[in-house]
């Protein structure tokens, strides 16, 4: 899997695998420091690969490392937040 990038213009988290865009779309609140993670998306091709799960760990890394706060609105981001309680510092 190549890295994630944060396409900001789209307001989205994108990463390229096997010719196939994957992505987590965000909102951005509280004057820039509060992403709402709105929805993630993997084509039907990638699925089933662990790539939702990787791209999310990217991003809730990247979010930690700059001082940022999330709250998750996706289902599938809540349930991780759920699965992996580590992440819970970074909630708003």
């Amino acid at each position: 899997m190549e890295n994630v990038i944060d396409n900001e213009k789209e307001s989205r988290f994108e990463c390229a695998n096997d010719g196939y865009l994957s992505t987590i779309a965000y909102n951005v609140t509280s004057g820039g420091k509060v992403l709402e993670l709105t929805h993630v998306y993997v084509p039907p091709q990638g699925r089933g690969k662990g790539i939702a799960q990787a791209m999310l760990l990217e991003v809730l890394e990247e979010v930690k490392r700059l001082g940022l706060k999330i709250v998750p609105v996706c289902p599938f981001v809540i349930q991780y937040i759920r699965r992996h309680p580590e992440w819970k510092e970074i909630v708003a």
